[in-house]
């Protein structure tokens, strides 16, 4: 019997969840997602780069839950805009839209 590997998928968007276990559907992995892991709260996205919040946060996440953790980041890049919102697009103009604030 093969043994399956854990494997922490870092979000709690329903979308990117079924998205990402439609991907490991025929590999020896147990995808878990945080709603497993209500305890552990989100971390702070400090990166200056999509890259660098993806690997923070798996990084966070699996020293929290002792597994393997995969994650990734990702918002509006627009050139008109000299590139933003960027990294920061969940947060971008929070002060005319506070309900987006937060997200």
């Amino acid at each position: 019997m093969q043994e399956y590997q854990p494997l922490v998928l870092a979000t709690r968007n329903p979308g990117k969840l079924r998205e990402l276990k439609e991907v490991f559907r025929d590999l020896p992995v147990d995808v878990r997602s945080l709603e497993a892991f209500p305890h552990i709260p989100e971390p702070d996205e400090t990166g200056e780069t999509f890259a660098e919040n993806a690997r923070d946060k798996a990084m966070y996440y699996a020293r929290a839950t002792g597994l393997w953790c995969l994650a990734d980041d990702s918002g509006l890049v627009v050139d008109a805009l000299d590139g933003r919102p960027g990294v920061l697009s969940a947060r971008y103009a929070a002060d005319q839209c506070p309900l987006s604030a937060g997200r």
